[in-house]
Protein backbone atom coordinates (compact mmCIF):
# COMPACT_ATOMS: atom_id res chain seq x y z
CA UNK A 1 0.00 0.00 0.00
CA UNK A 2 2.75 2.81 0.77
CA UNK A 3 5.02 1.69 -1.93
CA UNK A 4 8.18 0.63 -0.53
CA UNK A 5 8.49 -2.06 -2.22
CA UNK A 6 7.56 -4.38 0.92
CA UNK A 7 4.19 -6.18 0.13
CA UNK A 8 1.23 -5.51 2.94
CA UNK A 9 1.33 -8.94 4.62
CA UNK A 10 5.28 -8.96 4.73
CA UNK A 11 5.24 -5.19 6.63
CA UNK A 12 2.88 -6.98 9.24
CA UNK A 13 4.64 -9.93 9.94
CA UNK A 14 7.69 -7.65 10.48
CA UNK A 15 5.74 -5.46 12.24
CA UNK A 16 6.61 -2.10 10.23
CA UNK A 17 3.58 0.22 8.84
CA UNK A 18 1.76 -0.72 5.84
CA UNK A 19 0.66 2.70 5.41
CA UNK A 20 4.11 4.27 5.74
CA UNK A 21 7.04 3.67 3.45
CA UNK A 22 9.61 4.79 6.28
CA UNK A 23 7.97 3.36 9.34
CA UNK A 24 10.79 4.26 12.23
CA UNK A 25 11.30 8.05 9.99
CA UNK A 26 14.49 7.86 9.69
CA UNK A 27 14.59 9.18 5.98
CA UNK A 28 15.34 5.36 4.42
CA UNK A 29 12.73 3.13 2.79
CA UNK A 30 11.16 -0.47 5.45
CA UNK A 31 12.62 -1.61 1.87
CA UNK A 32 15.92 0.09 1.93
CA UNK A 33 16.56 -0.72 5.54
CA UNK A 34 15.96 -4.52 5.34
CA UNK A 35 16.93 -5.54 2.12
CA UNK A 36 19.54 -3.06 0.62
CA UNK A 37 22.04 -1.45 3.63
CA UNK A 38 24.53 -3.91 5.06
CA UNK A 39 21.82 -6.69 5.51
CA UNK A 40 19.27 -5.79 7.81
CA UNK A 41 19.17 -2.31 9.51
CA UNK A 42 16.07 -2.50 11.87
CA UNK A 43 13.23 -0.46 9.78
CA UNK A 44 11.90 0.32 13.34
CA UNK A 45 15.04 1.68 14.49
CA UNK A 46 15.78 4.76 13.37
CA UNK A 47 19.50 4.93 15.05
CA UNK A 48 20.58 0.95 15.04
CA UNK A 49 23.61 1.79 16.74
CA UNK A 50 22.48 3.97 19.28
CA UNK A 51 25.09 6.73 18.08
CA UNK A 52 23.14 9.66 17.55
CA UNK A 53 22.51 10.17 14.03
CA UNK A 54 20.08 8.38 12.05
CA UNK A 55 20.72 5.76 9.97
CA UNK A 56 20.05 7.96 7.20
CA UNK A 57 22.56 10.24 8.11
CA UNK A 58 25.17 7.43 8.54
CA UNK A 59 24.67 6.27 5.01
CA UNK A 60 24.02 9.16 3.16
CA UNK A 61 25.55 12.04 4.33
CA UNK A 62 28.67 11.12 6.42
CA UNK A 63 29.25 7.78 4.66
CA UNK A 64 29.57 5.39 8.52
CA UNK A 65 28.09 2.16 9.05
CA UNK A 66 24.87 1.98 10.93
CA UNK A 67 25.67 -0.74 12.82
CA UNK A 68 28.61 0.42 14.11
CA UNK A 69 28.63 3.50 16.45
CA UNK A 70 32.43 4.32 16.23
CA UNK A 71 33.19 3.52 12.61
CA UNK A 72 36.88 4.53 13.12
CA UNK A 73 37.88 3.17 16.13
CA UNK A 74 38.85 6.29 18.24
CA UNK A 75 36.90 6.20 21.49
CA UNK A 76 34.59 8.16 20.04
CA UNK A 77 30.83 7.71 18.91
CA UNK A 78 30.11 9.00 15.18
CA UNK A 79 27.80 11.81 16.72
CA UNK A 80 30.89 13.00 18.66
CA UNK A 81 33.05 13.54 15.46
CA UNK A 82 30.13 15.04 13.71
CA UNK A 83 29.47 17.60 16.42
CA UNK A 84 33.40 18.17 16.61
CA UNK A 85 33.98 18.28 13.14
CA UNK A 86 36.40 15.82 13.08
CA UNK A 87 35.83 13.00 10.68
CA UNK A 88 34.23 10.03 12.03
CA UNK A 89 36.00 7.58 9.77
CA UNK A 90 39.65 8.57 10.54
CA UNK A 91 40.85 7.48 14.23
CA UNK A 92 43.37 10.91 13.62
CA UNK A 93 41.79 13.33 11.86
CA UNK A 94 44.67 15.57 11.98
CA UNK A 95 47.51 13.19 10.98
CA UNK A 96 49.51 13.82 13.89
CA UNK A 97 49.33 10.34 14.99
CA UNK A 98 46.90 10.93 18.18
CA UNK A 99 43.74 9.53 18.27
CA UNK A 100 41.12 12.37 18.35
CA UNK A 101 39.80 11.01 21.77
CA UNK A 102 42.90 11.31 23.50
CA UNK A 103 43.29 15.08 21.83
CA UNK A 104 39.70 15.29 23.45
CA UNK A 105 40.57 14.03 26.14
CA UNK A 106 43.31 16.50 27.14
CA UNK A 107 41.37 19.50 25.61
CA UNK A 108 43.73 19.36 22.78
CA UNK A 109 42.19 20.76 19.34
CA UNK A 110 41.96 17.31 17.46
CA UNK A 111 41.92 19.19 14.33
CA UNK A 112 45.21 20.66 15.00
CA UNK A 113 48.20 18.42 14.66
CA UNK A 114 50.44 21.04 16.41
CA UNK A 115 49.86 19.81 20.18
CA UNK A 116 51.54 16.49 18.72
CA UNK A 117 55.34 18.38 18.97
CA UNK A 118 53.95 20.19 22.32
CA UNK A 119 55.27 18.97 25.26
CA UNK A 120 52.44 19.63 28.04
CA UNK A 121 54.54 18.95 31.04
CA UNK A 122 57.75 20.17 30.40
CA UNK A 123 59.04 16.68 30.89
CA UNK A 124 61.24 16.84 27.56
CA UNK A 125 59.24 14.21 25.96
CA UNK A 126 56.25 15.19 23.30
CA UNK A 127 52.27 14.93 23.75
CA UNK A 128 53.30 12.42 20.89
CA UNK A 129 55.76 10.45 22.37
CA UNK A 130 53.75 10.43 25.82
CA UNK A 131 50.77 9.13 23.62
CA UNK A 132 52.88 6.42 22.41
CA UNK A 133 54.32 5.25 25.27
CA UNK A 134 51.13 5.17 27.54
CA UNK A 135 52.75 8.29 29.78
CA UNK A 136 50.46 10.97 30.75
CA UNK A 137 51.28 14.21 29.24
CA UNK A 138 50.24 16.45 31.96
CA UNK A 139 52.60 14.69 34.94
CA UNK A 140 56.01 15.43 34.37
CA UNK A 141 57.19 12.82 36.43
CA UNK A 142 56.01 9.34 34.16
CA UNK A 143 58.50 7.63 32.57
CA UNK A 144 57.95 5.42 29.28
CA UNK A 145 55.56 2.43 30.09
CA UNK A 146 57.59 -0.17 28.31
CA UNK A 147 59.39 -2.94 30.55
CA UNK A 148 62.69 -2.82 28.81
CA UNK A 149 64.11 -0.32 25.95
CA UNK A 150 67.63 -2.02 25.08
CA UNK A 151 70.30 -0.28 21.98
CA UNK A 152 72.68 -1.74 21.34
CA UNK A 153 75.50 -0.83 19.00
CA UNK A 154 76.20 -3.33 16.67
CA UNK A 155 79.79 -5.31 16.96
CA UNK A 156 79.13 -4.65 20.76
CA UNK A 157 78.25 -6.52 24.15
CA UNK A 158 77.38 -3.29 26.02
CA UNK A 159 74.07 -1.30 26.71
CA UNK A 160 75.13 2.33 26.33
CA UNK A 161 72.85 4.51 29.12
CA UNK A 162 69.90 6.08 26.96
CA UNK A 163 68.93 9.53 28.12
CA UNK A 164 66.66 12.34 27.45
CA UNK A 165 66.73 15.14 28.93
CA UNK A 166 65.18 14.27 31.97
CA UNK A 167 65.05 10.80 32.53
CA UNK A 168 68.16 8.25 32.37
CA UNK A 169 65.76 5.10 30.92
CA UNK A 170 68.39 2.58 31.20
CA UNK A 171 72.13 1.28 32.07
CA UNK A 172 73.78 -2.01 32.62
CA UNK A 173 75.90 -4.45 30.56
CA UNK A 174 74.79 -6.77 28.50
CA UNK A 175 73.07 -9.77 30.55
CA UNK A 176 72.46 -7.77 33.25
CA UNK A 177 68.93 -8.09 34.66
CA UNK A 178 68.58 -5.65 37.71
Amino acid sequence: TDGDGLSDSEEISRGTNPSSADSDGDGLTDFQEIYTYYGHIDPLDPDYDGDGLNDYEELVIYGTYPRENDCDGDGLTDKEEVDLGTNPLLADSDADGIHDSYEVNYGWNPLDGANAGQDLDEDGFSNLAEYRWFMSPTVSNTIPYQQRLIVKAAGSNSIPTITTINYSLITGALGDNS
